[in-house]
Order: structure tokens, then sequence, then C-alpha cells
């Protein structure tokens, strides 16, 4: 099951047996294991227990998940980082869901589960496996719509769910936090609005990102640089640095691939989705990167991407720096 929709929706009844939680995206897998233990033990903390899948053993979690428990119905044993774990002890699992504990859910975190293993199916059929991928730009603009009424009760428009995309990037923990400052700041009233977006979200990431392309654009290598060490040293969150700057790269890419295909550059910026007071801005960048880095963006972006998130033993700092350099160079 897509993790988007477990975590927005309101199921009665707790899983059995074993639940798998996969995939790269941090907030969803937060989410997700939250209302798992929601589901299962409520506000009963005694009722949970983590282990490591790095240094625990298999009998370990039996005893744990055949224990009965002190206070409520029900225990919640978690297995953090249980890839290796499970490659280890498949049958064994395999054959611990043909009897489950009545009195525990085992919850598996992991990188990968492959849904074609027998484990992978078992767990689907009688337990609960959820996949926790990073959506794509149209479903995070969904997102944020659907999670400010569902976890705020905040009313928001598509057109102003889409600015704080556009501002904030496509990282769900840094909307979720946007969207806490806004239904903060808007009090009892049941929507946000555009001046609360510009005020609270808009203008230090947008207008920051713009900066640094503006600096780029002019051939101020050292001055993008410079602007972005401003930027980590206030406190500036890397991926929410990465956000706004990939968001303009990828409306650049879209627009400079339409002139590639003859069409006018503005109009190509418009259908990319440029607002017309960024209109010349967006213009004398598209021509800095000119179509050979056009080409190559997206690979980069992918890499410094996937370095933020800890491919590579890169600081934050660094993988930036170097994206900065490749667009320049």
């Amino acid at each position: 099951m897509d993790a988007l929709k477990f975590v927005e929706s309101s199921p009665a009844v707790p899983p059995k047996g074993m639940v798998a939680i996969y995939g790269e995206e941090t907030f969803l897998r937060l989410q997700s294991l939250s209302k798992i233990a929601q589901l299962v033990v409520g506000e009963n903390e005694f009722g949970v227990k983590r282990f490591s899948g790095l240094n625990s053993t298999l009998a370990d979690i039996l005893d744990e998940l055949n224990t009965p428990p002190l206070f409520g119905s029900c225990r919640l044993i978690i297995l953090d980082e249980a890839d290796d774990f499970v490659s280890r002890q498949r049958q064994a699992l395999e054959s611990y869901l043909d009897h489950p504990s009545q009195w525990g859910v085992l919850v598996l975190l992991l990188k990968k589960f492959p849904s074609n293993t027998r484990l992978a199916k078992r767990v689907a059929k009688s337990g609960l496996s959820l996949e926790c991928k990073a959506p794509r730009t149209y479903e995070v603009i969904q997102w944020v719509i659907q999670w400010s009424k569902y976890r705020y009760q905040k009313q928001i428009s598509k057109a102003l769910a889409e600015r704080m995309v556009e501002s904030v990037g496509s990282n769900l923990a840094l909307l979720d936090k946007e969207l806490e400052k806004l239904a903060s700041s808007v009090g009892s009233s049941a929507s946000i609005q555009a001046k609360d977006i510009e005020q609270l979200v808009v203008r230090s990431a947008a207008q920051t990102s713009w900066q640094i392309l503006d600096a780029l654009a002019s051939g101020k290598n050292g001055e993008a640089l410079i602007i972005l060490e401003r930027l980590l040293r206030g406190g500036e969150a890397p991926i929410a640095i990465f956000g706004a700057l990939s968001w303009h790269l990828r409306m650049l890419i879209r627009a400079g691939r339409l002139v590639q295909q003859g069409w006018p550059q503005r109009a190509a910026l418009e259908e990319a989705g440029v607002k017309p007071f960024a209109m010349q801005r967006a213009g004398s960048h598209l021509k800095r990167l000119g179509s050979k880095r056009i080409d190559r963006l997206y690979r980069w972006l992918l890499e410094t991407d996937l370095d933020l998130k800890g491919r590579r033993p890169v600081p934050a700092q660094v993988a930036l720096e170097q994206l900065l350099i490749k667009i320049t160079c």
C-alpha cells in the first residue's frame, strides 16, 4: 500500500502479525510508524519496544512478541534497520506468519522490500506493507492540500499549494513544518490565504534561490557560494535550499527543451510555469545555462539529491557547492 494514502486514511482496525515500512521518504516512514503505533497501542508508551536489526537475534524479537503486555491488549515491537535481519531470517519470519503472536505486532523498518518475494506477499496479505516513496511534484501539491486539512484543519487552495512547493521544494518534512507555522499564524481562521504564504514561506526561500541563480547568471560564482554559506550559517536546512533551487532549475530545464524544439523563449518559459514578474530573470538564467548544461541538469539534480540523502559521505554544503560549480563550468 502507498504510505501517502495510508497516513491520510482512517483505518478502524489495527494491523496484525507483521508490518513492513520501507522506502527512502523519511517523513512518510515516521508518519506511517506513528499511525501504526496509535492504532496498535494508542497512548500506551509502555507497549512499545525497539530493537536494532544490526545486533538483535530472532529469539530476542520472538520473546518480546510473545510476552503479554502489562497494560493494554497488544504490544508493538519495532525493528530498525531490518534489511540484513530479514535477509538472514527470511524463512523463520515466513514460518512466524503461520502462527503470529496474539500479543504483539512486529514492524520491520527497511530500505527495500521487494514485492515479488514470498515474505513480502505474505505480509501484504495477512499484515500490512507500506511503501514510502517520494511523491511526484503534482502529487506533492495535492498532498499539501490534503495534509493541511487532515493534520492542521486548514483549507489551502491548489494555487497556494503550488506556491508553497515552488518556494520550499518537494520535501514533505519541510512542507509540514511550513504548514505547522502557517496554521499557528492564522489561528482560528479556517483557511490559509495568499498573504500568509507570502509573509511566512515565499519570501525567504524564493528570494534566496533567485539571488543564487542571479549571481551564477552574471558570472559571479563566488557571490553565489557566499550566499549559500550565509544561508547555511543562518540555520537554513540544506534540503530546503536545494528544494527551492531545484524547483527553479526544473522549470528552466523544461523551458530549455521547448526552446530546443523551436518554441520562442518567452512562450517556453510561460509553458514551464515561470511567472510574468520573473520572466526577464529566468531568461537570463536560461541563456547562461545553454543547451549542453540543460541536457545534464536533471542528472546533476538527482546526484545532489542522493548526496544530501547520504549516498556519499559528502557534507551537505559541499554537495550544494558542487552543484553550483557544475552549473557554471
